[in-house]
């Protein structure tokens, strides 16, 4: 855990969203919005055009090669001006949480999202069940 390092996603890289996404849906299916099947049925053009879309930006947590986390910043599809955008689809495996790298994750999110001129409002939330510790 000496190497850990957060870098930017690209297009190239929605499968590897998409298998982390289907990984957090699978360990904590009451924790996140899509479920293990929603997010596994899910065609390879969402997973693209979440990477691709405008003002849309992913980051990875990288142990090495490795990919330990994820997380996001897009536009909230349900706001008809476009400006609303939501920081979430956040996500670290087990071994790596209490080191502080969900700071990084919204550190990251929220510089991205006040960057993006068009958004005048962002979103995030937490589930019940997520832990905290100072």
């Amino acid at each position: 855990m000496t190497d850990v390092k957060l870098r930017s996603l690209t297009e190239k890289d929605w499968e590897l969203l998409r298998a982390m996404r289907i990984r957090a849906a699978k360990l904590h299916p009451n924790l996140f919005y899509d479920t293990e099947k929603t997010a596994t049925e899910r065609p390879v053009a969402h997973w693209q055009s979440l990477l691709a879309g405008k003002n849309n930006r992913f980051w990875g947590l990288f142990d090495g090669n490795k990919c330990v986390g994820t997380t996001g910043t897009t536009a909230v599809t349900s706001d008809p001006t476009g400006q609303t955008g939501m920081i979430g689809y956040n996500f670290i495996e087990a071994e790596y949480r209490g080191h502080k790298y969900s700071d990084l994750f919204f550190e990251v999110g929220l510089t991205h999202a006040l960057e993006c001129k068009e958004w005048k409002m962002y979103i995030t939330d937490h589930r019940d069940g997520n832990a905290v510790k100072s």
